[in-house]
């Protein structure tokens, strides 16, 4: 798990597992965009809304697929909401960078992203993806990159590489989509940029969950950093996951991930 950290414990996270996948042919999009920013490091137990996911093809699959994506809930960011300092943090740094491009600077200018800037932003990264030989498919909310398997190339270098084309396509000195994606997600998502902890309280007080009811805000996140900590009810392990439901997981997900978590 990679872990992009805003600040004072909200973050986007990232996630890749190796999953099968049947063979598909490689071809040419131009379409949307892509990258990650992140302001500061932060405790690591926290996370919400970017899932990734590498999947690659069995001995006889004829390519591999780089599935990545999340699923925003809420309305799109207000221009007029007071912009919390985790956010304009990630605005200052990338408009601080001379590196950042003319048509990023643009879309970050006004310390707001639209839906109209992340669809952009995201068919920028797809047409710069199929300039370096990947196929990118979806929407940004899920999108796959695809790629032909060389078999004088491993899959782990293969993943690599590709990898390695997402993060340049991504970057603010081409598409912007890791900077752009990221604050348009987490902006709609979590408007007040709340910690982990905060989120997942308020989920189990809306679901009625008790773990952790009588605690303090500070008990409570130790409770969620615990690693002997088991979520007492699958709604409760769905909340510990999945907070804001931004990232679109159903209970059999959650309680999967939380198996997983423990090492089963």
């Amino acid at each position: 798990m990679k872990l992009l950290t805003l600040g004072n414990g909200a973050v986007s996270f990232e996630t890749r597992t190796l999953i099968p996948q049947e063979p598909v042919t490689t071809k040419r999009t131009g379409q949307d965009n892509g990258a990650a920013a992140a302001a500061q490091k932060g405790p690591e137990m926290n996370k919400t809304h970017r899932v990734a996911s590498v999947a690659l093809a069995g001995a006889a699959a004829a390519a591999l697929v780089l599935l990545s994506g999340c699923t925003t809930s809420g309305t799109e960011p207000s221009p007029d909401d007071a912009l919390p300092a985790m956010y304009k943090a990630v605005f200052d740094q990338a408009l601080d960078d001379p590196e950042t491009s003319d048509v990023v600077r643009q879309m970050l200018s006004g310390y707001h992203i639209s839906l109209a800037d992340f669809q952009e932003s995201f068919r920028m990264f797809s047409q710069c993806m199929a300039d370096a030989g990947y196929t990118v498919g979806g929407d940004g909310e899920r999108y796959t990159v695809t790629w032909a398997r060389n078999p004088s190339v491993t899959d782990k270098a293969a993943t690599e590489d590709a990898m390695d084309a997402e993060n340049r396509c991504s970057s603010n000195s081409t598409t912007g989509w890791g900077t752009v994606g990221m604050l348009y997600r987490d902006m709609t998502s979590n408007p007040k940029a709340l910690s982990q902890a905060q989120l997942v309280r308020l989920c189990y007080q809306e679901q009625r969950i008790p773990d952790g009811a009588s605690f303090s805000d500070d008990q409570f996140e130790q409770m969620l950093k615990d690693p002997a900590y088991n979520p007492s009810s699958p709604e409760a392990t769905l909340c510990f996951w999945d907070p804001t439901g931004a990232k679109g997981l159903t209970i059999d997900m959650a309680e999967q991930m939380q198996t997983q978590s423990k090492g089963g």
